[in-house]
């Protein structure tokens, strides 16, 4: 017989069992989303710290070209690359240890600059065939081969082009820029006299995206790929004993450390592998991913060398979510034991108990919501995401302040035609060659520098990152990374300025001289305009030195510069050509004019001498040899060589006078 007893104790199981299956159901929900969330911004991470190491890897090249570019580092190059060999293959290691310290002299005082600001510690230099000719990192380590050991070296002496990327190498493990050292042969193809390799550690670079984001970076390598490169006393530090998951690279926190010491950490075979770990009483949420070498980034079948590590502290978010849980199992509780005592209330109580749940869950979500706007507005890159159609759907605070508009007049609109419709120099921008509105069609992350147009309509150069958004395995937009890279521009064009400007005068070397006056021979060709050329030399210059000191003779140097440079238009172009010789092309000048202006400068050094330290005036002339440049001058050597017969002439004269090649008087006079 079913009594009322039964029928309430069967209701009482039934409801009893209903709470329980539901408070778990929300449990597991809530521990799944919270899961997935954490993962994502893990993942997000990753993103950033991709970007800033192409960012590094640019800058390396960077200053590499800029070594390479210098004349005297090129001729030492060459030199050594000359050096006789004997039968055995020996080179004279005297010859070679003389070119070796002048390298040195000459790289030291730009490797100081560049260690003390902008964090680089690996510089080498090599022979054609790969032989180190200098370590500016490890001096005492020098005169072993490359070949076979350095893929990176041998593609930019294959290819004759710039290579960038992270290798290990016996001395150094980073990210290095590789360029070639390319000689100018006349009327013959550049000869490769070696190559120029920088390299930075990823300690300072780490531990700067540690400060900015609040999350732990590090770079782990595999033992396989270690031991059989590099030398044993330049390998990282290890604490685990066999080695058998990494060495330690570089860490910008402590756990990372501790986790590889103790063994935890476990050698990773998938693209990328999310675990939970432990360290100092915390838990921790650590991504890693692998870390491909040069050869990697070209060669799908190499394994690679190590991985990249991104870890946060998870504990804050645990603890909240064993509340919630806590929280979850006590209304539970409370809701099966108001059942049990209000039978006949069942219905009612337990939609009340739903709906109280359903607030919790509502505000917990709102918390992460909210917990996830404040990463996004932290961050100091300029975030973004649109739709499919273009518009702006969110926006951080970062990008508003870098163009400067507010969030009401962007959100809603259509990035393209807002502040992404120009290029920089004023052209319009057609959308279809924008890579976000590509990214939009293709689903493809697109890295690739551009500029944005501020509300004032003041443009700035970027770098941004477009990556796809993908929602049910559906495009349904794309999130835009990007941040100004103004200061790098200005540090680029500084660094052009150093390799064409002659460091004791300011005024351009010889090889930036010659490109300018190759340019005016191919402006003379096309337009039949007029243009002249000086080749000036200091008389007796090695008297001066001889006498008063190389001081003084540096001084007249930089005397004579100061006054070309007030003598001249600021349209002309004046270099050092050679030690006290300097040349000046003067566009647009026939060769009456050119000669008068040779005279104006030959009087203004004949009337102002240098005053030495003593107090010694020192009286300096100069002889000025003037051609003009003709429209059948293929190569700047044909009016060199007139310009300079010219000044032999003047010199054959009694100096101190200016002279017109005899060539170009006779064409004066039939003018």
């Amino acid at each position: 017989m079913i009594t009322y007893r039964r029928i309430l104790a069967l209701v009482s199981l039934i409801t009893g069992l209903i709470f329980i299956s539901a408070t778990a159901y929300f449990i597991r929900q809530d521990e799944r989303q919270h899961a997935h969330e954490r993962n994502g911004e893990l993942l997000a991470l990753r993103v950033t710290y991709e970007v800033h190491l192409a960012e590094l890897e640019h800058n390396l090249i960077n200053l590499a070209q800029m070594l390479a570019s210098e004349p005297e580092v090129i001729r030492l190059m060459s030199s050594a690359a000359q050096l006789p060999r004997g039968v055995d293959g020996s080179i004279n290691q005297d010859a070679l240890d003389s070119l070796r310290d002048g390298l040195r002299t000459v790289i030291d005082p730009q490797w100081q600059v560049m260690q003390d600001q902008l964090g680089i510690r690996q510089l080498q230099l090599t022979t054609p065939d790969l032989i180190s000719l200098l370590r500016q990192h490890a001096p005492d380590e020098h005169g072993d081969s490359l070949e076979r050991v350095r893929p990176m070296l041998e593609a930019a002496r294959r290819d004759r082009v710039a290579h960038s990327g992270f290798e290990i190498g016996r001395a150094f493990a980073g990210l290095r820029g590789v360029v070639p050292v390319l000689a100018q042969q006349p009327n013959s193809t550049p000869q490769l006299v070696g190559l120029i390799e920088i390299g930075a550690l990823l300690d300072g670079h780490i531990a700067r995206l540690t400060n900015s984001t609040g999350v732990g970076y590090g770079v782990l390598l595999n033992p396989a790929a270690v031991s059989p490169t590099m030398w044993q006393a330049f390998q990282p530090p290890t604490s685990n004993g066999d080695h058998s998951c990494c060495f330690l690279l570089a860490t910008s926190r402590h756990e990372l450390r501790y986790w590889v010491g103790s063994g935890q950490l476990h050698p990773v075979n998938a693209p990328y592998r999310i675990e939970r770990l432990h360290a100092d009483g915390r838990d921790f949420d650590l991504l890693r991913f692998p870390l491909h070498d040069f050869l990697g980034q070209t060669v799908a079948s190499r394994p690679p060398v190590g991985a990249l590590a991104v870890w946060r502290d998870v504990t804050p978010a645990l603890q909240a979510q064993q509340a919630a849980r806590t929280e979850k199992i006590v209304s539970g509780l409370l809701g099966f034991l108001l059942v049990q005592g209000l039978i006949l209330g069942v219905a009612r109580l337990s939609r009340r108990e739903w709906q109280a749940q359903l607030a919790a869950q509502t505000r917990e979500v709102s918390t992460l919501a909210q917990r996830n706007e404040v990463l996004l507005m932290a961050a100091e890159e300029g975030i973004f995401g649109i739709d499919l159609e273009g518009r702006t759907r969110f926006i951080n605070t970062s990008a508003l302040r870098m163009l400067g508009f507010r969030q009401d007049e962007i959100e809603g609109e259509r990035q393209h035609l807002l502040f992404h419709h120009s290029h920089h120099d004023g052209q319009p921008y057609p959308e279809a060659d924008c890579p976000i509105a590509k990214t939009l069609k293709d689903g493809v992350v697109r890295r690739q520098e551009d500029w944005f147009t501020r509300r004032d309509g003041r443009g700035f150069p970027v770098e941004l990152t477009c990556a796809p958004l993908i929602e049910d395995g559906r495009l349904n937009g794309a999130v835009v990374v990007f941040h100004d890279i103004s200061d790098n521009k200005q540090r680029e064009e500084a660094l052009i300025a150093l390799a064409n400007t002659d460091a004791l005068t300011g005024v351009a070397n010889r090889r930036h001289f010659l490109e300018r006056l190759q340019a005016e021979l191919g402006r003379v060709g096309r337009h039949a305009t007029q243009a002249s050329l000086l080749m000036i030399d200091l008389d007796h210059f090695k008297r001066v030195n001889d006498t008063y000191g190389h001081a003084t003779g540096d001084e007249v140097l930089r005397n004579l510069a100061a006054l070309a440079r007030q003598t001249l238009r600021q349209s002309d172009v004046i270099g050092r050509v050679g030690g006290e010789e300097f040349a000046a092309l003067l566009p647009d000048d026939d060769a009456a004019s050119a000669v008068q202006t040779a005279e104006r400068l030959r009087k203004a050094l004949e009337t102002h001498p240098v005053i030495t330290a003593d107090g010694v005036q020192v009286m300096v002339t100069a002889s000025i040899g003037v051609t003009r440049l003709r429209a059948t001058d293929q190569k700047p050597e044909a009016p060199l060589g007139r310009a300079d017969e010219a000044l032999y002439l003047a010199k054959n004269q009694g100096r101190n006078r200016v002279v017109l090649h005899p060539g170009d008087q006779t064409t004066q006079d039939s003018d």
